[in-house]
């Protein structure tokens, strides 16, 4: 009997354990981390060439992230989304080694406006520059 018992008291703790986790609450920020969004869906990373020049007196990094990326079907309105985690932050973004590119940001994620190009599949190339102040571990 009290084995029974045991058990259902288990099986009953798990049950409301599950419960509650299948009602949890995801931020904005969750969905745009975990989530394939339309300005992750269009492009695929081919090659990235991160350059970084640290400042250890400042304790400070600086650099860019050169990203050259497959077009999957180009989108009327181009918009890409990066992540960088904060402190860090983009300072500019460079289109094809010569246009300024314009970017917002929300929380970790960027949204970088591209411009217009052709429909289909294609290649391109963008230049990140970043900086910041990293926590200590």
């Amino acid at each position: 009997m009290a084995k029974y018992f045991l058990k259902t008291i288990v099986i009953i703790i798990t049950i409301i354990i599950n419960f509650h986790s299948s009602f949890a609450q995801y931020t904005h920020q969750d969905t745009l981390r975990g989530s394939i969004t339309p300005q992750r869906a269009w492009w695929n990373v081919l090659h990235y060439n991160i350059n970084v020049k640290p400042d250890y007196f400042n304790k400070k990094i600086e650099g860019y992230n050169i990203v050259e990326f497959a077009t999957t079907n180009y989108p009327e309105v181009p918009i890409i989304q990066i992540d960088l985690q904060e402190p860090m932050s983009i300072d500019s973004i460079i289109f094809l080694e010569k246009d300024k590119l314009d970017f917002r940001k929300d929380g970790n994620a960027y949204f970088i406006t591209l411009f217009k190009g052709e429909k289909g599949p294609g290649k391109a190339k963008i230049k990140i520059f970043f900086s910041g102040k990293p926590r200590e571990a």
